[in-house]
Formats: structure tokens, C-alpha cells, sequence
């Protein structure tokens, strides 16, 4: 089953989760930065498959697919990160074009943009 990883715990994660997560049989394991402690902590004890990784880096080491939520001005936090040729990697960063999210997490070769909305939560539309 793919794990996925959370960078940036901030409104967007609060949609997203439970998305993931709310009234879903076999809900994926998700693994949550710890930026915004209070806001990950209340997620990983909402639903039983999150959990709050000690760092951004523990964050990938236990995920296939990276979301990253970041604020821009946040976005050079990502070339600290030792990432996977593997990882796909989903940004929602916003003002963030492919090609330099692409710079920022090499060696991984799947990345995307996407267009979080609040209504991911409940799975009511799709997230362009």
C-alpha cells in the first residue's frame, strides 16, 4: 500500500487527510512534518493510520508519494532533503513552476502540480 507524506501541516493538510482518511475502509498510511505541531498532532489522533514523522527528512525516508504543502517562501527547505529517484512528489506550493520544484527534489522524476481545494476533504471534486 503507498504511504504518503505530508511536508508543510498547515490548512491544506487539514483538507487533505481527511480526504485520505475519513470514511474510507482501508485508509493509506500518511506521515506528517511536524511543522504546525498542534495541527499535526490533532490529525494523527483523529485517524489512526497518521502519524507525526520527527523531521522533514523522516517525512520521505518512510513515504512513496511526498505531498508538499509549503508556503514558496518555505520551498528551499526541500533541497535539504535527501530525496528517492522513486518518490513522486505532488506540490501545491503555490508560484512554484514544475521545473524548479523538479531542481529542488532530484533525483526524483515524477512531480506534479496540483491545486489543493478545501473540497478534497470530502472527496466531493477533483484536485487539478
Amino acid at each position: 500500500m503507498t504511504t504518503y507524506g505530508i511536508l508543510g501541516v498547515g490548512s491544506l493538510a487539514g483538507f487533505v487527510v481527511p480526504g485520505l482518511c475519513d470514511d474510507v475502509a482501508d485508509p493509506p498510511a500518511v506521515v506528517l512534518s511536524p511543522r504546525n505541531a498542534e495541527t499535526s498532532a490533532a490529525l494523527a489522533a483523529a485517524y489512526p493510520s497518521v502519524a507525526v514523522a520527527a523531521d522533514n527528512q523522516a517525512v520521505l525516508d518512510a513515504s512513496d508519494v511526498v505531498l508538499v504543502l509549503l508556503r514558496r517562501q518555505h520551498s528551499d527547505a526541500l533541497l535539504d532533503l535527501a530525496w528517492r529517484p522513486d518518490h513522486v512528489v505532488v506540490s501545491a506550493v503555490a508560484g512554484l513552476p514544475v521545473a524548479a520544484l523538479a531542481e529542488r527534489v532530484a533525483p526524483a522524476a515524477r512531480v506534479a502540480r496540483a491545486v489543493a481545494m478545501p473540497a478534497v476533504a470530502t472527496r466531493s471534486s477533483r484536485t487539478p
